[in-house]
């Protein structure tokens, strides 16, 4: 997997139980948070891995930092979130988390889909350690009832800071996240290690000519697929036309050390425009041209054009609907392949009855896997839809509910790897 190969960190495609969190996250956001800045960016996400628990997210779950999709702006009455903790100068937010999933269709091996219930208990802290730094860190036990998967002790932290320094604001990032998901890729539970790393740079003021540049290391370890070592930096040059109006040239560089497997290198000249059509209706477009040479391989370069769009319209202060597209290039799961996604996809939030939310997606993608040894060859072509459908509450203030209903079918090419999922869940996450 090749998740920093952009200015901005991969947001994993992320297992049932993760979307469920992500929407637990989303209620209490929802009710407490100030109405989100219309003007916002959006963010620039390249494609990941597609576990087999998953309907296409852009979401991250990262504790209580995490939003679960767009906020949507608190209604009068809607309860106060609980107050924080405090020791000292540091906040203190702890959680606890279950889970409990039903899935049908899921891949054990190529050619075997199975049925199993999915329990898992998670514990997590978030700690407000200034106002300039964050820590997040939760690790996860998950139990499968069916014996041909194996129960896992998963982690995940995250750690962000941001340092001015003279006329430069400084961003950084350091992730990591220990899974062992079922993979669409794979066909089977694949576990993996990942580290990612962050250095951001803004230099000018909002409004005027400025420069964004941003470094970027990823490591992804794992005893069953290739081990990946990427080094990248995405630059940009912005040209604000209106206040409302944000364009930009940029340049990305990386380079990535594969074991085993041909190293490759890439190129991409892209092109950005921003702009808040109105207070409530916002877009954000990017896209150019990637070149990918294979070294030693012998293959030739691969030129692919990427994209990434997406608009937001909020309907009102309770609904909230968007729509993404975006085609990216990614290192494959087996020696010498890469990976090339297009993926559409739109969504739904929708406050009811004051003190529900209710989240949709739809989503659709196309995977080619692309074989790099003496030649370039489609050695695997993928279909997937997804649609997801779930409600969720806050109880008590400290206690959020998530119900979940999702529907996953791939379609490909290659005996063995296509199936289909219904998937149900339910997640309790109680905040101290």
């Amino acid at each position: 997997m090749e998740s920093m190969k952009t200015s901005l960190p991969l947001l994993r495609r992320l297992p049932l139980r993760g979307a469920l969190l992500c929407l637990l996250a989303a209620a209490p956001a929802a009710w407490a948070q100030e109405p989100a800045d219309p003007g916002a960016e959006a963010s620039a996400i390249p494609l990941g891995p597609q576990t087999a628990f998953v309907p296409p997210s852009t979401a991250a779950s990262w504790g209580s930092q995490n939003q679960g999709g767009p906020a949507v702006p608190p209604l009068p009455g809607a309860p106060e979130p609980p107050p924080p903790l405090r020791w000292g100068q540091v906040v203190l937010d702890p959680r606890l988390t279950y889970g409990v999933f039903y899935s049908d269709g899921i891949l054990a091996s190529p050619g075997h889909p199975v049925s199993t219930v999915l329990q898992s208990l998670s514990p997590g802290l978030f700690l407000q350690l200034s106002p300039e730094w964050t820590l997040d860190y939760g690790p996860t036990w998950e139990w499968y009832s069916n014996p041909l998967f194996q129960s896992t002790f998963d982690q995940a932290a995250r750690l962000e800071g941001k340092v001015p320094w003279q006329d430069w604001a400084l961003d950084f990032t350091q992730t990591y996240a220990r899974t062992s998901e079922p993979l669409v890729e794979t066909g089977r539970q694949t576990p993996e290690q990942d580290y990612a790393t962050e250095l951001k740079a803004d230099y000018g003021p909002e409004g005027s000519p400025r420069l964004e540049l941003a470094l970027d290391q990823d490591i992804l370890t794992s005893p069953v697929v290739p081990d990946s070592y990427g080094w990248s930096t995405l630059d940009w040059l912005h040209f604000p036309i209106a206040p409302r109006l944000d364009t930009a040239i940029g340049a990305g560089l990386g380079y990535i050390l594969v074991d085993p497997g041909y190293d490759m290198d890439y190129l991409r000249p892209e092109a950005r425009v921003t702009w808040r059509a109105a207070d409530r209706l916002s877009f954000d477009l990017q896209g150019g041209v990637e070149e990918r040479r294979f070294i030693g391989s012998g293959g030739g370069t691969l030129e692919t054009p990427i994209f990434n769009a997406s608009a937001e319209f909020k309907a009102g202060d309770t609904t909230t609907l968007t729509a993404d597209a975006r085609r990216d290039v990614e290192v494959g799961y087996t020696v010498d392949e890469v990976e090339r996604a297009t993926n559409v996809s739109l969504g739904l939030q929708q406050r009811i009855l004051r003190h529900f939310v209710l989240g949709g997606e739809v989503g659709r993608e196309t995977v080619t896997y692309i074989g790099v040894g003496r030649s370039l060859v489609d050695v695997r072509g993928d279909r997937s839809t997804t649609f997801q459908l779930s409600l969720n509450t806050v109880l008590f203030r400290r206690l959020s509910v998530a119900v979940q209903y999702s529907n996953l079918r791939d379609d490909s090419n290659l005996a063995g790897f296509g199936f289909a999922s219904n998937q149900y869940g339910l997640t309790v996450q109680y905040k101290y």
